[in-house]
């Protein structure tokens, strides 16, 4: 089963925050798939609901062909994007409209299954 990194969620990582992620996921991935959640996302690129130093964190875990996955919220819309081999998906907000809004995110070899209840939509993200 993959590894799961809980990383921060701050407006930005801060130089610690990415040298203790890089040094989790290099450890800890050793044949597993990794995949990661936050608070904040990291797409799309140009977001205006995204972490400050996006880029910088996209770019890191690019590095690192077991990372297949990124995880948030925040941007209450949702959305799905991929940036290089990396999935990101983001949740819907749970406060926008009448009912209660999660997901179940159901994890196999080859891909990740949404189950969306409420607003949230149900999705099927594949690995590349």
């Amino acid at each position: 089963s993959p590894v799961v990194v809980s990383t921060g969620d701050e407006a930005a990582y801060t130089e610690e925050d990415l040298y203790w992620l890089s040094r989790i996921i290099s450890a800890e991935s050793r044949g597993e798939r990794v995949i990661c959640f936050a608070h904040m996302p990291l797409m799309p690129p140009d977001g205006q609901f995204t972490l400050w130093n996006n880029g910088q964190i996209a770019a890191l875990l690019q590095r690192y062909p077991c990372v297949r996955a990124f995880l948030a919220g925040h941007h209450h819309k949702g959305g799905a994007h991929r940036f290089g081999s990396v999935l990101h998906f983001i949740f819907q907000g749970m406060i926008e409209g009448p009912d209660n809004h999660y997901a179940i995110v159901e994890v196999y070899p080859d891909k990740l299954v949404i189950r969306g209840y409420g607003a949230q939509r149900d999705e099927i993200l594949r690995w590349l």
